[in-house]
């Protein structure tokens, strides 16, 4: 059985990543799946192709919509351009500076903060901090400000949103990073 997806040209799936555009032809096969699941349920239609007649059904918004979920569940791994130690630190960071921006009563982007905070927040290694933190400046997730010196002094480019670790710390829920004027 064929079938037409009319919402093709709508979808909108990340290409400036070489992985995602390889996964782009399973989203699409996985809109056909959903769309054949339910064949049963949709008009059959019928076209002529090359003097041909060609039955087939239609993807409907709903089809999409569940393979968009699938995908997500799925293909996010794939999907996501980062390694998954260096988004754990992201969510960590994310909450770092939430619960910060939440005690000074200062909006996320306000948060300024050092590899040291981050250390001292997650209880993670030097080396550990360093390595994640410059993926993810390098991703532009993070964004860094030179002070005096060697010092660099970071921002969450995307405050909220981005987290995917935990809301607080159980070692120590005092720890904070100090707002730091750039």
């Amino acid at each position: 059985m064929f079938v037409v997806n009319p919402f093709a040209p709508d979808l909108d799936f990340a290409s400036h990543v070489t992985r995602t555009r390889r996964d782009h032809m399973k989203y699409l096969t996985l809109i056909r799946a959903v769309t054949l699941l339910h064949q049963h349920q949709r008009p059959l239609k019928t076209t002529t192709h090359r003097g041909r007649r060609v039955d087939y059904i239609e993807a409907s918004r709903e089809d999409v919509e569940i393979a968009t979920r699938l995908a997500r569940a799925v293909l996010g791994r794939s999907l996501d351009e980062l390694p998954p130690q260096t988004r754990r630190l992201l969510g960590e960071i994310s909450a770092m500076v939430a619960r910060h921006a939440a005690h000074e009563r200062i909006e996320p982007r306000a948060v300024r903060f050092t590899q040291r905070d981050v250390r001292e927040w997650t209880r993670w290694g030097q080396t550990q901090i360093k390595v994640h933190m410059k993926r993810l400046e390098e991703h532009e997730y993070l964004l860094s400000h030179r002070s005096r010196g060697p010092l660099v002094i970071y921002e969450l480019a995307h405050a909220g949103g981005e987290a995917e670790g935990p809301a607080r710390r159980p070692h120590d829920p005092c720890v904070r990073p100090r707002l730091v004027g750039v």
